[in-house]
Parts: structure tokens; C-alpha cells; sequence
């Protein structure tokens, strides 16, 4: 389902499909990642193997296939670092520990702000929409548990643009 969607809703020809792993070793996993090792290498897909949460930073692949579980870890594990990142960066910034001693700090600093905002726009928690279940007889948008009302927004959109896109 997955390589069908991300060939005919986003137009990737013969996507790359990733199972997530702790190790990209053919072989490693639970019972449960081997066996659909097993299965996806014996598909027609574009099966690349094992992906690690790494090599789905670096969009290694276009699918990746897992659990719900380990999915949902795998994103909240995305988001707390990178929150972790803005937070400390902005920390930083209003200490004025960063760029203390450089000639043109407050300009740079007012950069680094801007960039941080543009960041938060596009990658922060409100910016993000719910993803496309699939699988099921419908439209189903599975969002945050604690979506602020932009991504609430956003997720509408979302399914209003797959209704629109599948007429």
C-alpha cells in the first residue's frame, strides 16, 4: 500500500521501500521485522532492506516500513530531538552565550531568531499535519494526540486535497 501511494499520489517512480531495524544488516530485528524481511524480499517491490532511524533522516528511503509502535516511537523520538535542539538554540540565543564576542552578534543573533521561527513554522508542532492511514475503507487521518488547531487545520486540507485528488 505504502509503494502504491507514494507512486501514484506523490509520483516517485519505484519507490524505495526501507524496513526499520536496529541495524541495517540483513538479519537483524525481531521475529516480526525478519519474517517481513523475508516477505518484502520476495516481493516485486523496489525492497532496499533494513533502514535505521538514521537512513530515514537522510530519506534513504521513500517508504518505510514498521509497526505502529515502533513508528510512533520513531516520530516522537524525531520530535523531542528537535525540539530539544530549538529550545536549547534558543536558550542560547537569549543569553547571549552565542556569538558573545563576535563583531556583529546582535545581527547575526537577530538571523539565527528569524531562521528559528521560520523552523518552528515548518517543522514545529502546529505546522504539522496528521498522516494518511492506510488500509481502511475511507479517508483516515490520524493526527497528534496533542494537535494545536493549525495542524488540526491542516489535516482537514489534507484530506479535503486526497478527496479532490482521487475524484
Amino acid at each position: 500500500m505504502g509503494s502504491l501511494y507514494a507512486e501514484k499520489l506523490l509520483a516517485i517512480p519505484e519507490p524505495r521501500i526501507g524496513l526499520l531495524s536496529n541495524g541495517a544488516e540483513r538479519g537483524k530485528g525481531t521475529t516480526l521485522v525478519k519474517q517481513a524481511a523475508s516477505l518484502l524480499e520476495e516481493s516485486s517491490l523496489n525492497f532496499i532492506g533494513n533502514v535505521e532511524p538514521i537512513d530515514v533522516i537522510n530519506h534513504c528511503a521513500d517508504v518505510v516500513v514498521c509497526d505502529g509502535f515502533a513508528g510512533n516511537v520513531l516520530l516522537k523520538t524525531m520530535e523531542a530531538t528537535a525540539s530539544m535542539i530549538r529550545h536549547s538554540l534558543a536558550q542560547e540565543l537569549s543569553s547571549g552565550g552565542l556569538l558573545r564576542d563576535t563583531q556583529d552578534g546582535d545581527k547575526v543573533r537577530a538571523k539565527f531568531e528569524e531562521a528559528l521561527v521560520a523552523l518552528d513554522n515548518r517543522f514545529g508542532e502546529a505546522a504539522q499535519s496528521g498522516a494518511r492511514l492506510l488500509g481502511v475503507n475511507g479517508i483516515v487521518i490520524v493526527g497528534h494526540g496533542a494537535s494545536h488547531a493549525v495542524s488540526i487545520s491542516r489535516s482537514i486540507r489534507k484530506a479535503y486535497n486526497i478527496i479532490l485528488a482521487e475524484k
